[in-house]
């Protein structure tokens, strides 16, 4: 067992709480496949038992908090589990169906996000649904490109001081509230969940141009900042603080580099020359900089998540410009593991918890583990933060 593979294993928490099982399974899924061990297969095995019989009732189907959560794992391993696969697509694919349909509040953000809304649904579906339930996906994914640009103000991203008026720095910073163009929460998580889709086959003139105006407004808030540094900001307000944006650089959640990875994503599909200049040249820039500025290790806000959105983007540029970013990657990940060796943890001061996969020590060594193993298409986990 190297030591990744152990401090991975030995960090899986023992809690009972839905998130920690679903970690849990998420972990042990990465430790059988790229393994092949006996003993996590078992250990798999009894989680989904576990979470099946105490909460597959009662959860809804967002990819983080719901039923998709456990189903990428879970279906990525249909030689081993085929019934319960099926039955977990047709549930998730009936809520996403009545969520759409329901009078469900469709003017959150919460709606649309990609933890706990339709978007991270419908990147699942997109890649699992069944081929004759394929057209009535397109029809509902045309309809939600309809609730995102109805009017043409993209409302959907506004998000009111009311959300949050007991979180006293995101009103001071934000008192008259904001547009959400982070990737967790705002317009960059359903461009990049629409990207995906149409990548997997879920296409159409209306989702086509849905996914264009997304990026036009994405590229539209492209700020050139006074150190020469170019940021796409998370959220924008009439009171902005560039320097908030210059400190998150390099975050998954809110950072120019998770932006720019739904941008990517989407010329994919879109095949601009115009929006392909813009990203080399924000890679070039991204790749001058110092990543060591950044104080945190974990996924979500720290380097974590910036090695592997890096290691995503390896297969989709240049030989040469593939290189300088998987050489990018290789060091960063060597800064982590120095700073494990060190047992610097003091970076995961404001972590959640510590055995989150999202912003705690197991993010930390579960990016590590992916990236060391280069398991291509059994890696769940940057599906689910829509990198790829």
């Amino acid at each position: 067992m190297n030591n990744i593979e152990l401090l991975l294993y030995e960090n899986i928490s023992d809690e009972k709480s839905f998130h920690s099982q679903r970690d849990k399974l998420i972990v042990l899924y990465y430790l059988y496949v790229i393994t092949h061990k006996e003993k996590y297969l078992c250990e798999l095995n009894s989680t989904i038992v576990f979470i099946n019989n105490n909460y597959c009732g009662g959860l809804d189907t967002s990819v983080w908090f719901g039923l998709a959560s456990i189903a990428y794992p879970i279906t990525s391993l249909n030689y081993v589990y085929p019934e319960f696969c099926n039955q977990l697509i047709s549930k998730i694919y009936l809520g996403f169906n009545y969520s759409l349909h329901s009078d469900e509040n469709k003017n959150s953000y919460k709606f649309y996000d990609l933890f706990r809304g339709v978007s991270g649904t419908l990147r699942f579906l997109a890649e699992n649904c069944m081929e004759d339930i394929q057209n009535e996906l397109i029809e509902n994914v045309e309809y939600l490109c309809e609730l995102i640009l109805y009017k043409g103000k993209m409302q959907v991203f506004n998000v009111s001081p009311e959300i949050y008026v007991r979180n006293h720095e995101k009103m001071k910073k934000y008192p008259n509230g904001y547009f959400d163009y982070g990737l967790s929460h705002g317009l960059a998580g359903v461009l990049a969940s629409l990207s995906l889709s149409y990548t997997q086959g879920i296409q159409s003139e209306k989702i086509l141009d849905c996914i264009y105006k997304l990026t036009k407004v994405q590229l539209e808030s492209l700020m050139c900042l006074p150190s020469d540094r170019c940021i796409f900001p998370g959220r924008k307000s009439e009171k902005i603080d560039t320097k908030d944006f210059e400190k998150n650089y390099y975050n998954w959640c809110y950072g120019t580099i998770g932006i720019l990875n739904s941008i990517i994503l989407a010329n994919k599909v879109l095949c601009d020359v115009q929006i392909k200049k813009i990203i080399i040249n924000m890679i070039n820039e991204m790749l001058s900089f110092d990543f060591k500025e950044e104080n945190n290790l974990f996924f979500c806000h720290g380097l974590a998540g910036s090695a592997l959105i890096l290691y995503n983007w390896i297969p989709n540029f240049s030989k040469k410009k593939s290189y300088k970013i998987k050489k990018k990657a290789e060091d960063i990940c060597n800064f982590i593991m120095s700073n494990i060796e060190n047992k610097a943890f003091n970076m995961y001061e404001d972590a959640h918890n510590e055995f989150s996969i999202i912003d705690g020590k197991s993010s930390v060594y579960l990016v590590l583990f992916i990236i060391q193993n280069d398991v291509a298409d059994e890696d769940v986990f940057s599906k689910m933060v829509f990198l790829k």
